[in-house]
């Protein structure tokens, strides 16, 4: 009899554990099926998860993946879980990787500092992305590949410094990008971008390789800043082969280039044209301060500034009011020593 209530016991138990083991697991299987991206997180605020980075007193986490189907998603600030508030400094990698009901996204004022590889990668349904006054400054390898409802993605008042590679591969959506505020385009970065008409980059930018190899609908790319220059010696060289600060190995298609006001055409090398890409010549239009391409035989590189780092207008007044002065100086002297030698005489 005593055996027997024991052994009833022990049954009991394993009962018991073997239905809270079940338990834990439906719970974890309905988790992983009701949300996207990472597998493995801390919370999530029934829109995001979140995976905290680190805790008290600087509470930080990084947002791993989302919840349902969200159709339009703004990264916080900040998130709140039991009382405590934990700021939202990243957003990891793969996080909205292939979440196909994503339309729109929002950085607003957020901290995220960079969005890392394969975040946004295969969401085909995205057509907006707004960075705002959030503090990203790099965009991660892959981030929006295949993103083919992008149509257009401004950088000019964000805080984006970098694109890695294949940021943005086959984007075929993509019409124009202003890229104004970024100083590195990685390699293959809008590669197949069949869409894109027109960018704005900054005089300053490197291009690596093929950043733009098969946009072949680019005809125009626009210049700003102060001046054409600050590469290498106040002198900006475009290229159009596999080398060079600036890669546009694969843009065959651009018809014309337009230049800062600040340039001078005197510093360009050739005042008729200037060296254009691959059996292609750049020629000038006063009205419109732009140079277009024609046909015409001449080598692959695009080069313009002055070897100053700049504008030599300035330089050129100064030596011009020293030799004044100088001059000057010379002739108060021999007006001095022809009246002294007068004096004498007398």
């Amino acid at each position: 009899m005593n055996l027997s209530r024991k052994n009833m016991m022990i049954i009991s138990a394993a009962v018991l554990f073997a239905a809270t083991a079940s338990v834990s697991l439906c719970e974890t299987a309905d988790e992983s099926d009701a949300a996207g991206g990472a597998s493995s997180y801390s919370f999530d605020d029934g829109v995001l998860k979140y995976s905290i980075i680190s805790s008290a007193p600087a509470s930080s986490v990084s947002v791993v993946g989302w919840v349902g189907n969200p159709t339009a998603v703004t990264i916080p600030k900040s998130v709140n879980r039991s009382g405590t508030g934990y700021g939202v400094t990243a957003i990891g990698d793969s996080a909205f990787e292939n979440c196909t009901s994503l339309k729109t996204v929002d950085f607003g004022n957020s901290k995220v500092g960079s969005i890392g590889w394969d975040t946004f990668r295969n969401c085909t349904y995205l057509t907006t992305v707004d960075f705002g006054n959030s503090d990203v400054k790099s965009i991660g390898d892959r981030a929006f590949e295949n993103c083919t409802s992008l149509k257009t993605i401004d950088f000019e008042n964000s805080k984006v410094e970098s694109i890695g590679l294949w940021a943005f591969t086959g984007c075929s959506g993509l019409t124009v990008v202003d890229l104004s505020n970024v100083t590195i385009i990685g390699s293959f970065a809008f590669e197949g971008c069949v869409l894109l008409e027109s960018i704005t980059i900054d005089s300053a930018v490197r291009i690596k390789s093929g950043a733009f190899n098969g946009c072949s609908g680019l005809t125009t790319v626009t210049v700003t800043g102060d001046h054409a220059g600050g590469i290498s010696g106040g002198v900006v060289d475009m290229y159009f082969t596999s080398t060079g600060n600036w890669n546009l190995q694969g843009a065959d298609s651009i018809t014309n280039l337009r230049l800062p006001h600040t340039v001078h055409r005197d510093y360009l090398p050739n005042n008729s044209g200037i060296v254009g890409a691959e059996g292609r010549i750049l020629t000038y239009s006063d009205a419109e301060f732009e140079w277009d391409v024609t046909t015409s035989s001449a080598p692959n590189q695009v080069r313009w500034g002055s070897d100053s780092n700049g504008d030599n207008s300035i330089l050129y007044w100064v030596l011009a009011l020293a030799i004044a002065v100088i001059l000057c100086c010379i002739l108060l002297l021999l007006v001095f020593l022809r009246r002294r030698k007068g004096k004498g005489k007398d």
